[in-house]
């Protein structure tokens, strides 16, 4: 625990901002000294140390029942004979790994990719965002499953464009993209 302690320190870069603590053999918590640290490594989701995986949460006083029982992951299945090529069957070799919780595949579109990343529309046409931000900078990342940006931001993104005057809007929008540029 105490090399684990030390190591990830190291490897998440963060010497002298984070704290940790051995709680039991099989527990451990560090204490960040900023929040956006801990975001960072909390967007990373799943990590391992040593060959094991390693759960990483946000600590909470009262934990509901079964926290920290189950850990989210993203599993890619690959060379599906096409004749399984269904969703049924995809969901199926899926619950022999764990809980399918979405299959992100289409059968009545083609595949040009060898696998199928799960996209959601963030920014519409009508947004202030839309065109001083990219998709994939406001979107849910594919790794950890958590935005990229809080939302909490992107709306204050919003509301500092909508305030702006019409002449001062595009450099607004530069301040919003090399703010982004600079996170």
């Amino acid at each position: 625990m105490s090399n684990l302690i030390l190591d990830l320190q190291s490897k998440w870069q963060k010497c002298n901002r984070v704290r940790g603590l051995a709680l039991t053999k099989e527990k451990f918590q560090f204490v960040f000294i900023h929040e956006h640290d801990l975001q960072e490594i909390l967007d990373k989701g799943m990590q391992t140390y040593d060959d094991w995986g390693l759960a990483i949460e946000r600590w909470i006083e009262k934990p509901p029942p079964g926290y920290f029982q189950f850990v989210s992951i993203w599993v890619r299945i690959s060379n599906i004979p096409l004749n399984h090529y269904t969703k049924r069957a995809i969901s199926d070799m899926g619950d022999l790994i764990g809980h399918v919780e979405e299959v992100v595949f289409d059968p009545d579109k083609p595949q040009r990719q060898d696998y199928l990343p799960q996209t959601h529309q963030v920014l519409s046409e009508n947004d202030p965002l839309f065109r001083n931000l990219k998709e994939d900078q406001v979107g849910i990342n594919p790794l950890s499953g958590r935005p990229c940006i809080a939302s909490e931001v992107l709306e204050e993104m919003r509301n500092y464009l909508l305030a702006s005057s019409a002449e001062d809007r595009q450099v607004c929008g530069q301040r919003v993209i090399s703010s982004v540029k600079e996170a």
